[in-house]
């Protein structure tokens, strides 16, 4: 019926709802998503690369949504389609005419920290991997600011908000990019390694791993931190991080230099 519909041309097959969603947005938030359905509209002039601003002002695409709501197998499609992972013009925090008050919601983004908690079977984990891998390949910028919607700080790193939600396989993904800033700092000026190892959280896991990767230590909590990363040591990874403080990070040149 569907392809009767578009092969007549009795429909423009990008147009649009009450509410601004196309055909493309309706395949993929359905219940059950098909690539048959996906790839029929797009054969037809389907535009995949369509963004939608929410009630709540998050900007989203079809592929955003589709990482949103754990459907690997079609953020994969659309991807190998040629969906870009963002448009030039989406930014995390966007200015403009809305202010502060209109978000985009990158795939990436929706990829590393989803709506929906994703089920833990090895399956979906490693079709979510494949995708997320897939995202910083095509460019995606690890670096990208993430809104905290009702808590502080209101702006932060992705890799600071995958710290909070101990999302840790995610973090080492994001880690491996050769362009991520590791010590970018949330608005309230706090880095990740500075939140990962302060007593309030206690992630000593998380601040090994930040360590191994090169985090710099802050000059104004070093003391502090110094009695917190033997605790990361016994943890994690001891040569490692005895090996970071020994090459003097924390007060030599190199730390300052960080700074």
């Amino acid at each position: 019926m569907v392809e009767h519909i578009l092969k007549e041309k009795l429909v423009d097959v990008n147009s649009k709802d009450a509410f601004g969603y196309t055909a493309v947005f309706a395949a993929v938030m359905g219940p059950r998503p098909t690539k048959k359905m996906i790839h029929l509209l797009f054969e037809y002039g389907a535009d995949i690369n369509q963004t939608i601003t929410h009630v709540n002002r998050d900007l989203e695409s079809p592929l955003s949504i589709a990482c949103d709501q754990g459907k690997w197998l079609i953020a994969e499609l659309l991807l190998s389609l040629g969906a870009p992972s963002r448009k030039p013009d989406c930014l995390d925090v966007r200015g403009g005419q809305n202010g502060l008050n209109s978000y985009s919601r990158t795939a990436l983004t929706a990829a590393v920290l989803p709506a929906t908690s994703p089920p833990a079977d090895a399956r979906t984990r490693h079709a979510r991997r494949r995708v997320i891998l897939e995202l910083l390949q095509s460019g995606e910028d690890p670096n990208q600011r993430y809104y905290n919607r009702g808590h502080m700080p209101r702006t932060s790193s992705l890799l600071f908000a995958l710290a909070c939600q101990r999302r840790f396989w995610e973090a080492e993904l994001l880690l491996e990019s050769d362009v991520l800033e590791i010590d970018t700092p949330t608005s309230d000026g706090q880095t990740t390694l500075e939140w990962a190892l302060s007593p309030r959280h206690g992630a000593p896991d998380f601040a090994a791993l930040l360590l191994c990767k090169g985090a710099a230590i802050p000059q104004r909590r070093a003391q502090e931190i110094l009695g917190l990363t033997q605790e990361a040591c016994n943890t994690f990874n001891m040569k490692a991080i005895a090996g970071v403080l020994s090459e003097n990070r924390m007060f030599g040149a190199k730390g300052r230099d960080r700074q």
